[in-house]
């Protein structure tokens, strides 16, 4: 006789192959951190009872509003991420979204892709500095940043000091501490707070 799962000598019948599983299914592994994720290891966190007059936490981003997207307290630093790379597209915007370069023939000169000269700038290699800074690259920075944004706040509400362990916890964490050091790059800018700071975990 065959063991469990294993047809007895002799038997034709098929043997049925094992089902694929589908997408929603291998998405839920990934988050759960098994077939090959980040955390093989994981506990399953039961849903705390949340009282029917409880009050909502509302965010406050504008572009998340109407979302059904909730981050808890990390609204307010998305939303001056947000402002800031608002800042910086209009200025790029306002000097032409453009590229510059700085031809060999005319050191001191920064040109702009028709080939005027946006302006000039003699000594100690500002020039170079300034062409690489163009306005076109600080679009795309701006760009990618947003895109990092957006993932973050998916889970934003996830990034707390004291993370659950399973795999979007990990997840908004990383994410957190990337958008904490966006933040702080205005760190000089008068509604930076603080308690926006990256959090370094041992």
């Amino acid at each position: 006789m065959g063991g469990a799962g294993v047809p007895p000598p002799g038997d034709r019948t098929p043997v049925q192959a094992p089902r694929r599983p589908g997408r929603e299914e291998r998405r839920e592994r990934r988050e759960r951190g098994g077939h090959g994720g980040v955390n093989r290891m994981w506990r399953w966190i039961a849903p705390r009872p949340v009282h029917q007059n409880a009050p909502r936490i509302e965010c406050r981003d504008p572009s998340a509003q109407g979302s059904g997207i909730h981050m808890g307290g990390n609204a307010d630093m998305v939303a001056f991420v947000r402002a800031r790379l608002a800042d910086e597209e209009h200025v790029a915007l306002a000097a032409g979204g453009d590229r510059w370069r700085c031809p060999a023939d005319v050191p001191g000169e920064v040109h702009d892709r028709t080939g005027g000269v946006a302006f000039t700038v003699r000594g100690r290699g500002f020039d170079q500095h300034i062409a690489l800074q163009n306005p076109a690259r600080t679009l795309e920075r701006i760009e990618t940043n947003r895109v990092m944004l957006g993932e973050y706040v998916e889970v934003a509400d996830l990034d707390t000091d004291r993370p659950a362990e399973d795999f979007r916890s990990g997840r908004a964490v990383g994410l957190g501490f990337a958008v904490r050091q966006l933040a702080a790059e205005y760190a000089g800018h008068p509604d930076y707070q603080a308690r926006w700071l990256p959090r370094f975990i041992q």
